[in-house]
């Protein structure tokens, strides 16, 4: 197909300017599908250029005339004069006619810019125009004499200087020209800042080695390296090493600086700043090596301080660079030597920057096993104390932790009283200030470590603290259980089994046991392994405790008794020395005895009831006329035991003033095995002649429930939950004081209305059949009888039913039609 035809058509008729649009779009969309145009008789005459004698005689022409000509079009122009293959000899001609004044004047406005970036576009205009490789390179001498451009140069400030040379090195044919502005005479007047821009553009704009050769001789930087202040050298490092070089370049710019004479010369501080560079993840392994191979590292290290040596250590291990460098590096250290030199402080330090480094695990375990394999010297309490702490700090990685505690372990089992002690108090006050937890992210590893250390830790030690006093022991106890410190019951597990309290310590013997009330990990530990010998004048103290317990129990109401537990109450009281010469004894027992029936173990209540009734069997043994208030001649008598057994439990039952609250706490607890355990010890013929001595011999008929002093009890029990309990009571209990007669079995009925328990209900249904049975009703009071029946609305209506049946009076069944009880129904 004819393209060109169809192009001709389409613009035919166009005007002028919309043809030369409509001809630029066809022919980009020709020359980009591969078109090329062979005949050009076949296009219009303004669409070609001017070939390139048209093109040098117009550059000429506008360069003569010089009238509103741009920089950036002088500049082509002077390098279409430049590159002129036809007529050199005519180009070189022109260059002796040009106004080269105006010209310069053009250059100088140029120069005179402040704004960096219109000055570097400026710049590099110029340099495009001149340093062209398509140019004669006489020529573009001769162009830079006639512009006095060296002069220019020479008036630049040191920023347009660079900038100036920056833009020539860009350049790839700059070797002819660059001597001439880069000469001795001006880089001289640089200042070290300055250089630094001129070497950033020699090492990073991809320049040929042999570029970057002549160009680093001509900038003159051996004169100039040893003059660099230390920040400027580590600097000029820093570039060499950068992975933007080639490892051709950066090894040429080594040598060229001789770094191994240069870091000589230069304080510890720069070689570790040097060390720090060398390792950087900006350079590659292959010119770090090269740099480290320079600056005989292995010497200059055991010259280091201490404190430098520390420094170095930790730029090692924190290098991002290859591990395979920093491991070499790390192996050019004598650390088998230096630790064993190293000061106690300067050691605790060193171990802090191994186990805070994060970036390369493997090599610091490496280093750790290294120190400690071959460190002779134990460091002291207060030293080592500081590193166990360093091991527990947040910043440290619980992996290189792990690894030193294992090393001191030995050290750990060694600590005297004083030091486990300061150890431990550093531990909890650090925790409660936040400073081994503070990290979110990290509070069980801290936990963990620490739990390692209290492990490895030989807590007798701290018994033998100030002879016999072992008041460091009873301190620590303090500060442990006085906190809420996680791992408290690690530490007392440890402590207690040895601790003894003082007896007039009362402050701490509060503390133990409200820590037995508040922690129940904690008061398992105390209640079997702590010696509870020295609460010997324990009377307040269990008092208060136990009224705190019982506050507690309130608290819970009645359906969530369940969740009631006093077992660590009781095993507590079988523990303490509760006896009957202190004032308020009887007040504990009674208290004891009401939180008795929620102890979940009936274990632990056995074991505080026998020793219960051993503590008071005692004290009444030792009364000096016990033989006569028991008719006996000496603890001899065959009846000595049962009458000592008959006193104490009428003692108890005489000094006890809540017997009520003792067996409603009974009635109501949900552990039948813990009641079953009181009641079989519990000594009822004992507690019935009691009951019996409190009933009035006169009693009033219209008074029911006051009648006898056991009423309240029997209203507790008749209400109990606990169905066993009740039942228990009611079987053993003389509630009446005496055989049962009619008048009892009309007040039971009163109480077989209130109970809603069935089986309480039928124990007393067959107790009122009976009474009756013993002491039957005349016929007035029967009537009266069957009337307040037939008239009552109890809890339970079943039970109602129940007891007419088992009576089985026929008024009963025939009171429907009964005159007698008309006016019930």
């Amino acid at each position: 197909m004819n393209y060109l035809l169809i192009f001709k058509r389409t613009i035919h008729g166009k005007a002028r300017n919309e043809k030369k649009y409509i001809f630029l779009f066809f022919l980009t969309f020709f020359l980009n599908q591969g078109f090329s145009f062979k005949d050009k008789q076949a296009l219009p005459n303004q669409i070609f250029q001017k070939n390139d004698q048209n093109i040098f005689d117009h550059a000429i022409f506008e360069l003569e005339t010089f009238q509103n000509i741009s920089l950036e079009k002088m500049m082509r122009d002077i390098k279409i004069v430049l590159s002129n293959k036809n007529d050199k000899k005519k180009a070189e001609n022109f260059i002796k006619k040009i106004n080269w004044e105006k010209i310069s004047k053009k250059i100088d406005t140029v120069f005179s810019l402040e704004k960096t970036n219109v000055l570097k576009n400026s710049i590099k205009t110029i340099i495009n125009a001149i340093f062209c490789e398509n140019n004669h390179q006489d020529l573009c001498i001769k162009v830079l004499n006639l512009l006095n451009f060296e002069d220019r140069v020479d008036r630049l400030n040191d920023e347009k200087f660079v900038l100036l040379t920056e833009v020539i090195l860009l350049n790839k044919n700059h070797s002819k020209i660059a001597k001439s502005m880069t000469n001795k005479k001006n880089t001289e007047k640089f200042n070290y800042w300055n250089i630094f821009s001129l070497v950033k553009n020699l090492f990073f704009n991809n320049n040929s080695l042999e570029v970057y050769k002549k160009a680093i001789k001509i900038i003159d930087l051996k004169e100039r390296v040893p003059r660099l202040s230390d920040e400027n050298f580590i600097l000029l490092i820093r570039k060499i090493l950068s992975k933007r070089n080639t490892p051709e370049v950066a090894s040429q710019a080594l040598n060229f600086i001789n770094l191994g004479a240069q870091i000589n010369k230069r304080t510890d501080n720069v070689f570790i700043l040097l060390i720090k560079e060398i390792l950087s993840s900006e350079n590659s392994p292959e010119i770090a090596q090269k740099a480290l191979d320079s600056v005989n590292f292995r010497k200059r290290v055991e010259e280091l301080s201490d404190t430098d040596f520390i420094l170095l250590i930790k730029e090692i291990l924190s290098s991002e660079n290859s591990p395979e460098i920093a491991q070499k590096t790390l192996a050019s250290v004598d650390l088998k030597e230096r630790v064993n030199k190293i000061s106690y402080t300067c050691f605790s330090s060193l171990i802090e920057e191994i186990v805070s480094n994060k970036n390369n695990v493997n090599i610091s375990i490496k280093a750790i096993e290294k120190i400690y394999l071959n460190r002779k010297n134990g460091l002291v309490y207060l030293y080592f104390i500081d590193l166990i702490l360093v091991l527990l700090s947040e910043k440290s990685h619980c992996d290189l932790s792990k690894k030193v505690i294992d090393f001191i372990k030995p050290e750990l089992s060694t600590l005297s009283g004083y030091s486990i002690f300061r150890l431990i108090e550093k531990i909890i006050h650090g925790y409660q200030a936040g400073n081994l937890s503070d990290d979110s992210s990290s509070p069980r590893k801290n936990l963990e470590l620490q739990k390692k250390i209290i492990e490895n830790i030989n807590f007798n030690k701290i018994n033998t603290i100030l002879g016999l006093n072992r008041r460091f022991a009873e301190c620590l106890l303090d500060l442990v259980i006085s906190s809420d410190y996680p791992l408290v019951a690690q530490i007392v597990d440890q402590l207690c089994e040895f601790v003894t309290i003082n007896e007039n310590d009362k402050i701490i013997q509060k503390k133990v046991l409200h820590k037995i009330f508040t922690n129940k990990e904690i008061a398992n530990i105390l209640l079997s392994k702590m010696n509870f010998s020295s609460f010997k004048d324990s009377d307040d103290v269990v008092c208060e405790v136990m009224t705190w317990c019982f506050q507690t129990l309130h608290q819970l109401k009645a359906k969530n008794f369940e969740n009631a537990d006093t077992t660590v109450a009781i095993k507590l009281l079988s523990k303490l020395n509760i006896k009957k010469g202190e004032k308020t004894f009887w007040q504990n027992v009674d208290l004891a005895l009401r939180l008795m029936p929620f102890s979940k173990s009936s274990k632990e209540v056995e074991c505080f009831l026998s020793k219960l009734r051993c503590d008071i069997f005692e004290d009444f043994e030792n009364l000096e006329n016990i033989n006569e208030i028991l008719s006996v001649k000496s603890s001899s008598d065959p009846t000595y035991s049962d009458k000592m057994k008959a006193f104490t439990w009428k003692c108890f039952f005489e000094n006890i003033q809540n017997l009520e609250e003792i067996f409603k706490a009974c009635s109501i607890s949900n552990y039948s095995e813990t009641v079953n355990a009181f009641t079989n010890q519990l000594n009822f013929d004992e507690m019935n002649k009691h009951l019996l001595s409190k009933t009035p011999k006169d009693v009033n008929k219209n008074e029911h429930l006051e009648w006898y002093s056991s009423g309240i009890l029997l209203r507790n029990i008749l209400r109990a939950t606990n169905e066993s309990f009740a039942q228990t009571c009611l079987e053993k209990i003389n509630f009446w004081g005496g055989d049962l007669t009619s008048d009892i079995g009309k007040t039971m009925t009163i109480f077989l209305f209130e109970t809603k328990n069935t089986a309480i209900g039928n124990f007393l249904i067959e107790k009122i059949h009976a009474s009756f049975d013993k002491d039957p009703l005349d016929e007035v009071q029967r009537d009266e009888f069957i009337k307040t029946i037939l008239a009552s609305y109890p809890a339970k209506e079943e039970l109602k039913t129940k007891l007419m049946e088992r009576l089985n009076w026929k008024e009963f069944f025939h009171a429907t039609k009964s005159e007698k009880f008309s006016d019930i129904q």
